[in-house]
């Protein structure tokens, strides 16, 4: 049972300085199935106990009460943290690849929990597509915001309209620098 939360050891190399390595996270086709969802888990209880901390606060119910509504919460946040990210690893492993359509498979696991907790079949299939929506939304961005980091502003500008499919677009100075060249060819000859 030891291979469900050991991974292979390799270094996960950070984009801006390949010396640093990543210290919580694995690559996600190197993961374990268990180990990295358990440390969302760990990430999401605490953020859920304190929803819920601040809920109970907010509502000015009683301690013993509160107790239970932190208690929930916690479940709830961690629960859904894991369920998103065991499937987010093993969508990628089973694909066999580490792309943007592993968030939203992964969000909409995770939004037929929520659906489910809440009731009924409609909430199900409209959160599993929310959560979907916003998984596919938020990794499309980071992706974007990940290859961006560190290029000058045309650069952006560059890989902004390649993304959305405008290429081809006019650059006014590689046009005058042209002439330039073509009027100095015209005078050398």
């Amino acid at each position: 049972m030891s291979f469900l939360f050991t991974h292979s050891h390799a270094p996960a190399v950070l984009p801006n300085n390949p010396d640093a390595q990543a210290s919580f996270f694995s690559p996600v086709l190197e993961a374990s199935l268990v180990g990295e969802p358990l440390k969302t888990v760990a990430l999401g209880a605490p953020l859920g106990a304190f929803y819920g901390a601040a809920k109970s606060l907010w509502y000015g119910y009683p301690l013993s009460q509160g107790y239970g509504i932190i208690a929930k919460q916690a479940t709830l946040f961690g629960g859904i943290s894991g369920v998103y990210m065991a499937v987010n690893v093993a969508a990628a492993q089973f694909r066999q690849k580490d792309d943007v359509w592993n968030a939203p498979i992964a969000g909409l696991a995770a939004g037929f929990v929520v659906g489910a907790r809440t009731g009924g079949v409609p909430k199900m299939f409209f959160y599993s597509s929310l959560f979907s929506a916003v998984s596919l939304w938020g990794n499309l961005f980071l992706t974007q915001l990940r290859k961006n980091e560190g290029l000058l502003d045309h650069e952006k500008r560059k890989a902004r309209s390649e993304f959305f499919g405008v290429k081809g677009q006019r650059d006014p100075y590689k046009e005058r620098w042209e002439a330039i060249q073509a009027r100095r060819a015209a005078a050398d000859e």
